[in-house]
């Protein structure tokens, strides 16, 4: 027999005995002879795959980044260098962790998890977080993931976005504080800002909104600091005194913004737009010092 039919030979006798010793082969002939399947081993668990290390950032908020695949030690340190964050080889803290957002970048084949802890609600709100996450994504370059509940620790409950809103009292915050407020007429929260304490009585204070009208409230009133960006969901009108409008943000320059609605893309008017969560007051607590038509 010449080499070359010998070489060809030994191939396919290679290759039928691959085909009859493998678990395709093996179901084949089970389904055949009317036999049951047979059961295969289930495959190791997956082992944890090594970071390259972590970045613990304090501003403008307080979270931790994790290098994963893709990443060079030097690329690692210098995407930390650039964010003024504390480099270390092992991975991010796990306790109290609140939630991550996975961001992987197609071109460069990297992979990094941001991960979000209860010190970073009391300097960014919750729903400013995952909006910014869903920005990181780069479209036809990287995708971005919220992660509600903490990956590394099953046991950690999934987030709960209503116990991470950062309240506060209107009475502690400095004059100028833009917040989110109740108004007459309407107990959907609505950007003001804190214009005056103590105008005529010592418990209230004096806050003024966009469309400048004003409101005297309670200064135990617990309130929330403006957290509008683009990305965000708010109602908003097309002229002053018009239907409103819900839509996510998608410019918010000047005092004409664009809002993505369901009936498309719109022009309103920034100056009267409120936002989609209800002021919820504590107990019987009263927001308003003045109580319109006494």
């Amino acid at each position: 027999m010449p080499p070359a039919t010998k070489v060809c030979a030994a191939s396919a006798c290679a290759l039928l005995a691959l085909w009859f010793g493998s678990p395709l082969w093996t179901a084949a002939r089970s389904i055949a002879k009317g036999l049951p399947l047979p059961r295969l081993e289930a495959a190791p668990a997956e082992v944890a795959r090594p970071i390259r290390g972590s970045c613990l950032v304090e501003k403008p908020f307080h979270h931790c980044i994790e290098y994963d695949t893709g990443y060079t030690g030097g690329a690692a340190r210098a995407d930390c260098n650039e964010l003024t964050g504390r480099f270390q080889q092992e991975r991010c803290p796990s306790a109290e962790r609140q939630g991550a957002c996975l961001v992987e970048d197609f071109v460069l084949r990297r992979r990094a998890l941001h991960k979000y802890y209860n010190a970073t609600w009391k300097q960014r709100s919750y729903r400013r977080t995952l909006s910014s996450c869903s920005r990181m994504a780069v479209s036809g370059r990287s995708r971005s993931q919220w992660i509600p509940a903490d990956p590394d620790d099953p046991r950690v409950a999934a987030f709960d976005p209503s116990s991470q809103e950062n309240l506060t009292e209107l009475g502690s915050l400095s004059v100028g504080a833009t917040v989110l407020v109740p108004r007459h007429g309407d107990r959907f929260l609505h950007p003001a800002v804190i214009f005056s304490h103590n105008p005529t009585d010592p418990r209230c204070s004096f806050v003024r909104f966009p469309d400048y009208q004003s409101e005297l409230l309670f200064k135990s009133t617990r309130v929330l600091l403006l957290d509008w960006e683009v990305g965000v969901r708010v109602a908003c009108p097309r002229v002053a005194g018009g239907p409103l409008f819900e839509g996510t943000i998608v410019t918010m320059e000047g005092p004409v913004w664009r809002l993505d609605t369901d009936k498309g893309k719109i022009l309103v008017m920034s100056r009267y737009c409120r936002d989609l969560r209800l002021w919820s007051a504590a107990g019987k607590q009263e927001a308003f010092c003045v109580k319109r038509g006494s």
